[in-house]
């Protein structure tokens, strides 16, 4: 509606407005549910944390906006669409932000696992980051370095406002969320079983 109306010249209805309100209390909720439907489960160490719902949250508000502003960008570039400047400055804001407060969280994860030494919490952390004998141990160090690599891009202003550096960064923390959230939340869940053992696993 916005594109159409922007291309007869014409103001974008005014219940749009409405619906794009409505549709960040949504997501808001729908990510929290989810997130709670996770963190009740108390034999899944992994997931039993309060911070779950703020990590959805968080994730969803970088990666979300990053892959809005890439299609914009790629709609820039084939079809000549011109969004505004400020538009764009305002999501790369909100990105850097939720990416900034979703990498924090995720280090008071891993303090709180391996300070209190907590088995059920410590041991998923080591599994993650300690055990290069796991594809996961490698994926989640190399979304973590992406995603630190994604922050420093993103940050600084003048790096944010290159042509060539924004999409890579903007790529970088899509690639490090679904590691982080779409593969490794699940099988880290899993790992250590009930019984404390390792059962590999390969994606299928």
């Amino acid at each position: 509606y916005t594109w159409d109306s922007r291309r007869l010249d014409a103001a974008p209805p005014e219940w749009l407005k409405n619906v794009i309100y409505l549709s960040i209390f949504w997501a808001f909720f729908i990510h929290t549910v989810t997130a709670l439907i996770y963190c009740a489960l108390p034999g899944r160490d992994y997931w039993l944390t309060a911070i779950m719902a703020a990590r959805f949250l968080a994730s969803a508000f970088c990666s979300g906006p990053a892959i809005l502003l890439l299609l914009l960008l790629l709609l820039k570039r084939l079809t000549g669409f011109d969004p505004a400047k400020e538009a764009l400055r305002g999501l790369t804001i909100i990105i850097v932000y939720a990416l900034g407060a979703n990498i924090f969280f995720f280090l008071l994860e891993l303090f709180t696992a391996l300070y209190s030494g907590m088995p059920g919490h410590a041991h998923p952390m080591a599994f993650l980051f300690a055990m290069p004998e796991h594809w996961p141990s490698w994926a989640m160090r190399a979304a973590a370095v992406m995603a630190i690599s994604a922050f420093w891009l993103l940050a600084l202003p003048r790096t944010r406002q290159h042509p060539v550096l924004l999409p890579l960064g903007l790529c970088l923390l899509v690639a490090a969320t679904w590691i982080d959230k779409g593969l490794i939340i699940m099988v880290a869940g899993f790992t250590p079983n009930v019984f404390g053992r390792i059962t590999p696993y390969t994606p299928s």
